[in-house]
């Protein structure tokens, strides 16, 4: 749980740009598919549990801040 709350950033970015990515701009310019409220829960509960990952594999910063 420290590691999540220490990477919270690292999670979000992850999660908006996958979910944008994904949801949206492949479907449309890739595939030529429909945007659908289920693609939409899907993909944004798919980008969350990326994101949850690549969160707790990343290292947290570290301040190296001397007095």
């Amino acid at each position: 749980m420290e590691k999540i709350k220490s990477n919270w950033k690292v999670i979000v970015y992850w999660f908006v740009v996958m979910f944008i990515v994904n949801v949206f701009i492949v479907p449309k310019f890739v595939t030529h598919e429909p945007t659908t409220t289920r693609r939409i829960v899907v993909g944004g509960i798919i980008c969350f549990l990326i994101a949850i990952i690549m969160g707790l594999l990343t290292k947290p910063a570290v301040n190296n801040k001397q007095k």
